[in-house]
């Protein structure tokens, strides 16, 4: 039976690394620019308040999207580990 849990543990972890990285790692860049993007704003137009409120509002959404990215990733790692821990199949 183990065989059969380990066919499918290489599964997930295929998805995982083929599928989900490549989609974190696009999302986290992502994130990262929007930050900077806000950085660039508040720091472009100092004299703006309007401007400035826009840019510290990007950059609150940009390290909000990096936190629950982080999160995603973090997850994603306990519950292949769980499992795998679960199952004895490294």
């Amino acid at each position: 039976m183990p065989i059969a849990y380990a066919a499918e543990i290489k599964e997930l972890t295929n998805i995982k690394s083929e599928i989900l990285n490549p989609i974190i790692t696009l999302l986290f860049a992502i994130a990262v620019l929007y930050f900077m993007w806000g950085v660039v704003k508040f720091i472009w137009n100092g004299g703006k308040d309007a401007a400035k409120e826009e840019g510290k509002s990007q950059m609150l959404w940009g390290i909000v999207g990096l936190t629950i990215m982080l999160s995603v990733y973090g997850l994603i790692k306990m519950i292949i580990a769980t499992i795998t821990e679960l199952t004895g199949i490294s």
